[in-house]
């Protein structure tokens, strides 16, 4: 529907802004107003290619997000990319905020034009638009110059709108998804439970395709942690100076990367990673790791980073927690092998000690030839021998027994409770009623109480 200037051209103006607005009313979301607009501007202008792009504020880039035709990846002329430092015609368009026209010097494009609209709400550029057209209509469109500037601020409104309410649905969703993540961390106690959650969460909070928790080996290296959850099979110990996810270690922000190509910086899968988003794990201002996400249909925003940011915070202390859990229950298992060794020290010398003197005892009845009190000796050796053994095989239990690990800590106690038996000849009787199973921490303490 080419726009011409008589009174019919006049009612075809009005009734293409009321389709916009009616679009911009019924459509779903962002890209879905993009291209029903596009489809609009096309049939209005004549034209033969349309490209929407949004401004992304991380890489402060432009970002391709619809394309007439549809199944067009992108435009010959411009990348799916457009960066306002490079683009000199861009530029002009970011600082006056006003339609121009890009007219290629390539012979073998003269026919084309190209028409660049700005998308500019609250004196802001969120948005390009991109028309293509032949040069003969250039006539017509500086005509039509005003019908242009109205749709372009009808759809920067309507994006920015959008934006904003896709924001703040998103931004509830996350503190809901952040909030129940929290309270799983919390029900989790081990370090290798702690991390398979972390790196599952991630991935499904900012819809990464792989993710990995990095912990400090040294001041100069960090060590992967491989979950189950991560979609990354192994990863040796990376340097923090020279590589892209050592970067949040150093500035203690979150270093994001959205292009493909080799770092030269890195000399491992970073190289051939499209996307890479890490950030630093903190507890206060001190730095125990790195939580990464690596490679994200499309690209990682500034939602992302924001979203992952949050995430790191609580990650980090659930990481942070599991591991003084840990350190606690090997110092409590170091103190309980210290008892055992002293008990073990004690019980071993005082045995050892009376079998000698019981020894020495049966070689002096030898010499004189009292066989009565040799055999004595002799009796009362096996006797000590025979106890000692038992408080041997008693101490050596505590350990945690086998039985415990395979049986369970009812058979555990009453195995113990019968060795008591054969040793002082103590009847016992044990009652256990268990409806639920017990993890492993919970059985060792009920043994060790009992």
């Amino acid at each position: 529907m080419a726009i011409d200037h008589s009174y019919r051209g006049v009612q075809d103006y009005t009734n293409v802004l009321l389709e916009v607005a009616h679009i911009i009313n019924n459509a779903e979301d962002i890209d879905s107003l993009l291209s029903q607009v596009g489809e609009v501007i096309v049939d209005a202008l004549q034209a033969y290619q349309y490209g929407a792009y949004l401004f992304e504020t991380v890489q402060q880039q432009f970002i391709l997000r619809v394309t007439i035709p549809s199944d067009m990846p992108a435009f010959q002329h411009f990348a799916t990319t457009l960066d306002p430092t490079d683009e000199e015609r861009l530029r002009q368009v970011v600082t006056q905020q006003q339609p121009i026209f890009d007219i290629p010097s390539s012979p073998h494009t003269n026919q084309s034009v190209w028409l660049l609209i700005p998308l500019t709400a609250q004196n802001q550029v969120v948005g390009v638009l991109l028309i293509g057209i032949d040069h003969k209509q250039i006539p017509l469109l500086h005509n039509l110059m005003s019908l242009i500037r109205g749709i372009s601020h009808m759809v920067a409104v309507a994006v920015d709108n959008k934006c904003l309410r896709e924001s703040i649905a998103r931004r509830e969703t996350e503190s809901d998804r952040l909030q129940e993540v929290t309270v799983a961390l919390l029900e989790h106690r081990t370090l290798e439970d702690v991390i398979d959650l972390v790196s599952l969460s991630l991935k499904q909070l900012i819809g990464a395709q792989h993710s990995m928790v990095f912990l400090l080996e040294d001041e100069t290296r960090l060590r992967p942690v491989i979950s189950s959850n991560a979609g990354v099979q192994s990863h040796p110990v990376i340097s923090i100076e020279h590589s892209q996810i050592g970067e949040a270690v150093r500035t203690g922000k979150p270093a994001i990367r959205n292009f493909t190509g080799p770092d030269p910086r890195t000399t491992d899968w970073q190289d051939i990673a499209v996307a890479l988003l890490a950030v630093p794990l903190q507890i206060d201002t001190t730095n125990i790791g790195v939580l990464a996400a690596i490679d994200k249909p499309g690209r990682f925003t500034a939602d992302d980073v924001r979203i992952i940011s949050r995430f790191a915070a609580q990650a980090a202390i659930a990481i942070e927690h599991a591991r003084l859990a840990r350190k606690v229950e090997h110092l409590a298992v170091v103190e309980e092998r210290q008892r055992l060794a002293r008990d073990l020290h004690d019980a071993v010398t005082q045995a050892v000690y009376s079998v000698t003197l019981f020894a020495q005892a049966g070689r002096q009845t030898l010499a004189t030839k009292s066989f009565e009190d040799t055999e004595h000796y002799l009796t009362r050796i096996g006797t000590m021998a025979h106890q000692s053994l038992q408080e041997l095989r008693l101490l050596i239990h505590e350990l945690r027994p086998p039985t415990v690990a395979r049986d369970g800590v009812v058979a555990a106690l009453r195995q113990r409770l019968a060795m008591v038996e054969e040793q002082v000849g103590l009847r016992s009787r044990l009652i256990a009623e268990l409806s639920v199973p017990l993890s492993v921490d919970v059985e060792d303490a009920l043994y060790r109480i009992a």
